[in-house]
């Protein structure tokens, strides 16, 4: 081959610090919308949760379930010899779709919550290695 197509490429001497400044600049771009979509992922999780809580004591309510755990405290002597039959009369009464949603809901939201805060501490980190580098 011939040299003559091909030159010889020499960088700059500022190129490695212009490297250095985009990808602190592109890292900073990324926590900041990992941050932005983390806040918007636990304000959205939490506003979900109120509906699915009042949905679930609503049920509970209708259900009968506060009722026969009451049992528990006032007449508890004749319960004793039938637990089996209170047992099972409290599953039967406990609304599982509404209690699943909640527990669904309340790990999303803490989930979130983990993901928020992680990305918040890291894009404080960032902010001062910024500083630190300028």
């Amino acid at each position: 081959m011939n040299r003559d197509f091909f030159p010889e490429l020499v960088p700059t001497a500022d190129l490695a610090e212009r490297v250095v400044v985009r990808l602190r600049r592109e890292e900073k771009k990324r926590d900041r919308r990992n941050l932005f979509l983390s806040a918007a992922s636990v304000v959205v999780s939490l506003g979900a949760l109120v509906p699915a809580l009042m949905w679930f004591l609503r049920d509970i309510m209708q259900s009968g379930f506060i009722q026969f755990s009451s049992l528990i405290f006032s007449d508890g002597v004749a319960l004793v010899g039938y637990w089996r039959e209170f047992g099972l009369s409290l599953l039967e009464s406990l609304p599982f779709g509404s209690l699943v949603t909640c527990l669904v809901i309340l790990l999303v939201a803490v989930a979130s919550l983990q993901m928020f805060l992680v990305s918040f501490r890291h894009s404080r980190q960032i902010k001062f290695k910024l500083n630190s580098y300028a």
